[in-house]
């Protein structure tokens, strides 16, 4: 399922290369994970959850829109998450790398020069595992969803954007015989053109 991912991946960046020659919308954003989420990290069957806190991360990502008709869009969207975990020491990092297909509503703001959006996905998230000594690294690939919000403000032919992503594993990975849980909430901002 991780090669079907990177071929995910690789059609992402074909699709946002014709999407520009098609006058669609193409996003590119950074941004950072809030951190403080306890996830289990543990022998399966996670029955009695190793819980571990969550540092502060970052994130990047793209994503390629087309307008529906009625105020919607649907694309899919790409994003790399980084977050160490609080209690362990120098290693133990959670990678999240996702491809989603992306439905939102977009509705204007009276009186601005902005419009806001809200939408769900459903698709793919590889979690990566490092840590120090590299024994335990390993990765999988599970399904999930995500839930956003967010503001655009156009200048000229473009559009900057803040958003609120929450992201999340329909189930458990399998990292090295352990059960690895993820979800993360993040604040993202970008440009839309």
């Amino acid at each position: 399922m991780t090669s079907l991912f990177h071929v995910g991946c690789i059609a992402i960046a074909a699709a946002t290369l014709a999407v520009s020659a098609q006058a669609q919308s193409v996003e590119i954003y950074g941004g950072a994970t809030f951190g403080g989420q306890d996830l289990n990290y543990g022998p399966i069957p996670p029955a009695n959850p190793n819980l571990q806190q969550m540092d502060a991360g970052y994130l990047v990502g793209a994503g390629v829109y087309t307008a529906i008709p009625g105020g919607f869009e649907a694309g899919l969207d790409a994003m790399l998450t980084s977050q160490d975990y609080s209690s362990w020491g120098p290693g133990g990092n959670l990678k999240s790398l996702s491809l989603m297909a992306n439905g939102r509503y977009v509705f204007s703001i009276p009186n601005a020069n902005m419009t806001g959006y809200f939408g769900v996905g459903v698709g793919a998230i590889t979690l990566t595992y490092e840590d120090t000594p590299a024994l335990a690294d390993g990765n999988d690939t599970i399904a999930g969803y995500q839930l956003e919000g967010g503001l655009r403000y156009t200048l000229g032919a473009y559009e900057t954007f803040a958003a609120i992503k929450y992201q999340e594993g329909f189930d458990e990975g399998l990292i090295q015989s352990e059960s690895v849980e993820y979800n993360s909430l993040s604040l993202l901002g970008g440009i839309r053109f």
